[in-house]
């Protein structure tokens, strides 16, 4: 060790003891399978779900269904991903989830008509539950509850079905843990007390919605419209897809006369020949899949767009949210659309999926608060001229300030024009997932458009080639697979934790230069540092900055070995470092390399957002 490093180290050490530091366990957390991304290093009852029909299709090999997303269920998901025609990445995205659950449902289809009417049920986007006829509550001064089981909780179930609160395909009278759920998802979306139990201000509050009080007959339309809404916007098909979007895509060829065999919902060659038939009459690229562009054509709409301000903005705001009203229970790729544009506008920061819950509600209200309009959460067209003037003005802002794009680092949208360091962070990206084959420049030129897009279609996104934050938070997702491996041989993970070692093997590393992608000591970059430093001292955190935030647990002020997190190049964690004490904190900068920075740096002050303790 050189004089300098002793130094260095011994003056870390001494901030460190100034400081303490105490530990705590990461948090972990579990979603619906299919609404959450599955890839190599997570642990939950959907990775086991993943494995189980994966070692039923024959692709899992093992044994033991362990729930860990392991090398072994990583190699069984490439592999079925190149049976059917996926991009072999590892990772368990929106198309491959489509093609499993697609394969399920065949597979039930031959086992029992009545299981593949409830699965196809389930599968599909849109259903006739706004033209069922429900009956009131014969008694709503009842409290249903876990095992209520009467012709009134059918009522109920029917009614909540219709209204889009009941998922179950079968009304089966009985009260258990699925209409618990519907209940309480209904009295949060009209205010009640949410505790699941069907009692008389719920079900009083049921039957005058069943009796008419509560909705126009305008709204009820607009709902049976919603409900009917297509299933293709902003999806993906291609050869080996299957399911109930397949179902659609060929009847809608089929109707334009494009496609002339049976509407079996397998994408097969015959599919395929239809998609390039209308692709070659509407003069767009023929290649057989179905994506966005295709989409805009088989609906009549144009998807025709240039690098002007003007027609980008008209593009985003003419869509099909025009006329329409949505509100908790409502669902389909309307939702869809509406969630994409709340994220990139950042009010919404959970995943787009197309169901219209809680959290879409309150981002839906916090843009009406911001706008000075009633707040409650219901989507209509008074909330939608305030959405497309918040989109407009992101996008202007945007435009401004492209030429300054280096300065103004929490830029949310990157588009063709823009340069700076943000952009090298998306071609970087793009380089990793195999979408940008061309320097990394900084520059956002024709080159970085069409990666984005082609990346954006891929993961069934707006494909615009306009890096918005969805897009960004995709990308970067899956960057991290590919990515160096997270388990390299150099730390041994069963040491126990004691920050002053921490800090004295991160000082080691003063001087290393920044390699994005960069796990080892020939180069980091800030998460791959924070990785590998957190790893050499018994704990194991996940690749990415996003990812590091969600498995840490946040505190108000930062301790020795805690990691500091800031805003970037997009909004949310983009950048991280581990705290040394005395207002300072160690991290490979992009422009420095692993080096010892002050907290109260103008650049760092103002994109702090808060500390997290991982241990």
């Amino acid at each position: 060790m050189s004089f300098f490093e002793s130094k260095v180290r011994s003056g870390l050490l001494v901030s460190a003891l100034a400081a303490g530091s105490v530990l705590v366990a990461p948090n972990l957390t579990e979603a619906s399978f299919g609404e959450e991304n599955l890839r190599y290093g997570m642990k939950s009852d959907d990775v086991k779900t993943l494995q189980g029909i994966l070692q039923e299709k024959g692709y899992y090999e093992q044994l033991v269904v362990s729930g860990s997303f392991d090398e072994a269920t990583r190699e069984a998901v490439k592999k079925f991903q190149t049976d059917h025609n996926l991009s072999s990445d590892g990772i368990v995205g929106p198309l491959t989830f489509s093609v499993l659950k697609g394969q399920t449902i065949q597979k039930k289809s031959s086992e029992s008509i009545e299981e593949n009417r409830a699965v196809d049920i389930m599968d599909s986007t849109y259903n006739d539950d706004a033209l069922m006829s429900v009956s009131p509550i014969s008694n709503p001064s009842q409290l249903m509850k876990d095992g209520t089981r009467d012709d009134d909780v059918s009522n109920l179930q029917a009614y909540l079905k219709k209204a889009g609160f009941y998922d179950y395909p079968v009304i089966t009278g009985n009260y258990g843990n699925l209409t618990k759920q519907a209940v309480t998802t209904f009295q949060t979306a009209r205010s009640l007390k949410a505790d699941g139990l069907a009692g008389p201000i719920t079900l009083t509050k049921v039957n005058e919605e069943i009796n008419g009080s509560s909705f126009s007959k305008e709204e009820e339309i607009v709902a049976t419209t919603v409900s009917r809404s297509t299933s293709l916007s902003g999806v993906v098909l291609r050869q080996g897809s299957s399911g109930a979007a397949v179902r659609e895509l060929q009847s809608e060829l089929k109707n334009l006369g494009y496609y002339t065999s049976t509407v079996d919902g397998a994408y097969g060659p015959l599919t395929a020949e239809a998609v390039r038939k209308l692709q070659r009459d509407k003069n767009i690229a023929v290649d057989g899949i179905f994506g966005p562009q295709t989409y805009s054509k088989l609906s009549g709409t144009s998807s025709s767009s240039n690098n002007s301000t003007q027609t980008s903005t008209s593009s985003s705001n003419s869509s099909s949210l025009s006329g329409v009203v949505l509100r908790q229970g409502s669902r389909g790729s309307q939702v869809r659309e509406l969630q994409t544009r709340l994220k990139n506008l950042g009010y919404l920061t959970s995943s787009v999926d197309g169901v219209y819950g809680p959290l879409t509600a309150e981002a839906v209200r916090k843009l009406q608060r911001q706008t000075n309009i009633s707040a409650d959460g219901v989507f209509g067209p008074q909330t939608l001229a305030q959405l497309n003037r918040n989109i407009s003005y992101n996008q202007s802002t945007s435009s401004n300030n492209s030429n300054n794009s280096s300065n103004n680092s929490s830029a949310t949208v990157l588009k063709q024009g823009s340069s700076g360091a943000a952009v090298r962070e998306l071609q970087n990206m793009l380089r990793a997932t195999g979408h940008h084959t061309s320097s990394v420049d900084g520059q956002f030129g024709p080159l970085t458009k069409s990666a984005v897009q082609r990346f954006q279609r891929e993961w069934g996104l707006i494909a615009d080639g306009i890096a918005t934050q969805a897009t960004l938070d995709k990308l970067e997702e899956v960057a991290a697979v590919h990515m160096s491996d997270s388990n390299s041989s150099s730390g041994s993970g069963s040491k126990s934790f004691n920050a002053m070692n921490l800090i004295a093997d991160a000082s080691n590393y003063v001087g290393v230069p920044y390699v994005w992608g960069g796990t080892t000591a020939s180069g980091f970059d800030c998460s791959g540092f924070v990785q590998h430093v957190f790893r050499n001292n018994g704990v194991n955190l996940p690749r990415t900055v996003a990812q590091q935030w969600n498995a840490t647990t946040s505190v108000s002020n930062p301790s020795v070995g805690d990691i500091v997190y800031f805003e970037t190049y997009k909004s949310g964690p983009s950048h991280n470092g581990i705290y040394i004490g005395n207002n300072q904190f160690i991290h490979s900068g992009s422009s420095t390399g692993v080096t010892i920075t002050s907290m109260n740096n103008s650049y760092w002050k103002e994109r702090y957002i808060g500390a997290r303790r991982a241990r």
